[in-house]
């Protein structure tokens, strides 16, 4: 993880969705940060999607978040599919077998969009996974996307806006769990690392953006788990992917 050191011009690719990105940024290490920064996107044409990208999308954007503010220790996107991740020490990674970085850290990449044990599902959960590219293995993708279908039906009727807002309300307390654990497990490995302190969450991707009744019960969720006291210290923050840069230099 650069951490804000880099010098020079950098170049980022991006492949997501159905969109391929070209970034361009001059930086100017510690003191300048981003001195200059263009950014270009194109359809990608229909016969031309085939294959997967090798630099995971998540991690690039923890390391770009990181450039400015050091004090980010999980990303986590809420769209169309959902993601975390989130630094850890390498000592409390046993399969590495002792294996070491300059930093003594790492990025642990949870694909929590796959957890599925145990969770319960609706019948409109189960069909959307059905039709899914990967049945029955993106359970909590199945619920957080019903989540973003509701914006445009929050003028409707009161029962439909009941409904819209129980799903809201269920997918966001779904993922605030999700970053309770994830924090509670770092700290758990190393502890100081996360408790007591100040600990940035960056959000990604448009439905904790432009959903403020989902911010709300994300957020009262890591403070109903964490407690008023810990969750002070946790700032949980929309940052948008283009700011991050997806630097991996």
């Amino acid at each position: 993880m650069n951490e804000g050191m880099k010098e020079g011009l950098f170049y980022a690719l991006g492949l997501k969705g159905t969109n391929f990105r070209v970034l361009r940024t001059q930086l100017g290490g510690k003191d300048d940060h981003v001195i200059a920064t263009k950014f270009e996107q194109v359809l990608i044409p229909q016969d031309l999607r085939f294959g997967t990208s090798e630099v995971n999308d998540m991690m690039a954007t923890l390391v770009g978040v990181r450039y400015w503010d050091n004090d980010v220790m999980v990303v986590v996107i809420l769209g169309m599919g959902t993601n975390a991740c989130y630094v850890e020490s390498m000592d409390a990674i046993p399969k590495l077998n002792g294996l070491k970085t300059t930093s003594g850290r790492t990025i642990v990449n949870t694909e929590w969009g796959a957890f599925s044990n145990d969770l319960p599902l609706t019948e409109f959960n189960r069909e959307i996974d059905v039709d899914s590219i990967n049945p029955g293995e993106q359970a909590v993708g199945t619920i957080l996307y019903l989540a973003t279908g509701v914006d445009s039906n929050l003028d409707a009727k009161k029962m439909v806006v009941e409904v819209c807002d129980t799903i809201a309300k269920r997918g966001g307390r779904l993922a605030g769990a999700g970053i309770v654990g994830i924090l509670q497990k770092m700290e758990e490995d190393s502890k100081g690392i996360v408790f007591g302190k100040r600990t940035d969450i960056a959000m990604d991707e448009g439905l904790y953006e432009h959903h403020p009744q989902y911010r709300r019960y994300h957020k009262d969720a890591v403070t109903e788990l964490l407690g008023s006291e810990l969750s002070s210290n946790v700032v949980i923050e929309h940052s948008k992917d283009v700011r991050a840069l997806e630097l991996l230099s």
